[in-house]
C-alpha cells in the first residue's frame, strides 16, 4: 500500500510539473501578441512562481548547466542589452527579453527534475 501511494504521489507531481509547462508555454505565446494583448510584465512575474514544481535535483541540474553556459549566455543577454537599448524598446519588450532567461531556467529546472 506504501509503494502505491509513493507512485500516486509521484504521478501528481508530474501532472502539476506538466501544468506549470503548459502555463510557461501559453504566457510566452501571449507574450508574442501584439500591444494592447502583449502581457510581458505579468508573465514575467509569474514565471519565477512555477519553480516550486520544480524539484531540488532538477533546479540543481539547470544551475549547472547555467554554470557551464555563463559565458554564451552572458553575450547573449549583453547582445540584447545593446539592441534594445539602439532599438528605444519598450516595458513589454524588455520584460519578454528577461522572460525569455527566466522562464527558460524554471522550464529546464521542472523538465530536468
Amino acid at each position: 500500500a506504501e509503494r502505491g501511494h509513493d507512485n500516486q504521489r509521484q504521478n501528481s507531481r508530474n501532472i502539476q510539473g506538466l501544468g506549470s509547462l503548459m502555463a510557461l508555454m501559453f504566457h510566452l505565446m501571449v507574450c508574442l501578441l501584439p500591444a494592447p494583448n502583449d502581457i510581458s510584465g505579468f508573465a514575467l512575474n509569474c514565471a519565477p512562481r512555477h519553480i516550486a514544481f520544480a524539484s531540488a535535483a532538477g533546479t540543481a541540474t539547470a544551475m549547472k548547466c547555467v554554470q557551464n553556459y555563463f559565458l554564451p549566455l552572458s553575450a547573449l543577454m549583453v547582445i540584447g542589452i545593446g539592441v534594445g537599448v539602439q532599438n528605444e524598446w519598450t516595458e513589454n519588450n524588455w520584460a519578454f527579453f528577461w522572460y525569455l532567461f527566466v522562464g527558460g531556467f524554471v522550464a529546464a529546472s521542472i523538465i530536468l527534475g
